[in-house]
């Protein structure tokens, strides 16, 4: 049927997908994380566990997606493990969430690579602590900072203001 016949296809392009050499690419900036995909009409999503980054060259790559329902630390350290394995070099930096078990993965694979975390998972774990009306107020003043800033000591200054009026709200585990 023609519906088997372009499954077989997507499968193989995938499995292709997944052996290709990684040589070339040569990433300035890695990006991990996972998201959740309801893949069946009923049941639990499924973790898929992405890896991608910009080149030196600006242009963005996509390297590496995978199943891990676990998110693990193990799970991390395999699809890493495949990625040098097929080629890629440590990147120079690595941006992620705050997932133990990524992190943990992060240091061991690339512990000379620097590490940031996601700003995007970083302002919904601040949203998470505030009521919904401030919500739009406390992001538009988060991009703010974060876009306007003239170096890294600016950029913390700017953050600190925020921070500072999230503590006179009286939202301290926000501002923490």
């Amino acid at each position: 049927s023609t519906v088997a016949r372009i499954c077989s296809e997507l499968h193989e392009r995938f499995e292709a997908f997944c052996r290709r050499d990684l040589y070339e690419i040569k990433l300035v900036v890695l990006f991990l994380d996972a998201i959740y995909l309801p893949v069946r009409p009923s049941g639990p999503k499924e973790g898929v566990m992405c890896a991608w980054g910009f080149t030196e060259n600006g242009e963005r790559a996509l390297v590496s997606v995978r199943l891990g329902a676990r998110e693990a630390k193990e799970d991390w350290l395999e699809l890493g493990r495949d990625l040098t394995t097929r080629g890629l070099a440590a990147p120079r930096l690595i941006v992620a969430d705050g997932a133990p078990g990524l992190t943990g993965a992060v240091e061991e694979l690339w512990p000379r690579a620097d590490r940031q975390h996601c700003a995007v998972h970083r302002l919904r774990n601040l949203q998470a602590k505030l009521p919904k009306p401030d919500h739009d107020r406390v992001r538009l003043a988060y991009w703010r900072a974060l876009n306007e800033a003239t170096g890294v000591k600016d950029g913390k200054l700017r953050l600190q203001v925020l921070i500072n009026d999230l503590q006179h709200g009286g939202y301290e585990s926000a501002a923490r």
